[in-house]
């Protein structure tokens, strides 16, 4: 597995996974904040950095991170394919948090759709050349529509719609809502998590 981030730096991705693995093993429901500082200040928190470091050095045997911030999607080919050095091949799982965030080419410079578009192909010509799956984290606008292009909807073979309902004062309710919106591979369905606030993670299926 290959994560690409280009918003969260790669240390505040593992304090996000770190904060999910507490739920699922300990049912310890931690806020971000603490758990980042855990990174940020191991000589404070020098138990818990030691099972961080623990978590990751397990989870890094069949995964790496790289941060793709400010990278342009022909940079970010560049670092799939590189990637190969240290897991050993290619990746079978990309994944991509988020598409509007890759810098659009120079063609593209004025033309957001335009550029998602363009970015959206490309991500589809890396699957077919890595022969693998590449998860590609979107924005979506209040519609319920990917944001600036509907282009990753049209290259995806299965394409979710992830979602958090709101009550009538504008507050979040607790779960998150799943629906696939197109699939070339799977049956249409749709499923509703709880959602913890406290720890950012989902809790149970439903």
């Amino acid at each position: 597995v290959l994560f690409l981030t280009n918003e969260m730096k790669p240390g505040q991705i593992w304090a996000k996974f770190r904060q999910i693995d507490m739920v699922a093993e300990s049912a310890m429901r931690r806020p971000f904040m603490l758990v980042k500082n855990h990174v940020r200040y191991p000589e404070k928190f020098e138990a818990e950095f030691r099972n961080l470091s623990a978590m990751c050095e397990k989870m890094s045997q069949n995964m790496a991170m790289a941060s793709v911030r400010r990278m342009p999607i022909e940079d970010i080919n560049m670092v799939v394919h590189e990637s190969a050095r240290s897991l050993g091949k290619l990746p079978d799982i990309v994944i991509l948090d988020y598409i509007q965030r890759v810098p659009r080419s120079q063609g593209f410079a004025t033309e957001a759709r335009l550029g998602t578009v363009h970015t959206a192909q490309a991500i589809s010509e890396i699957a077919l050349d890595i022969d693998g799956v590449f998860f590609t984290l979107s924005q979506m606008n209040k519609d319920g529509g990917f944001k600036e292009s509907e282009a990753p909807e049209e290259e995806a073979g299965i394409a979710w719609e992830v979602s958090r309902p709101e009550n009538q004062d504008g507050s979040k309710q607790p779960f998150i809502d799943w629906k696939i919106k197109k699939s070339r591979i799977s049956a249409y369905f749709s499923t509703r998590t709880s959602f913890d606030d406290v720890s950012g993670s989902v809790i149970d299926w439903r």
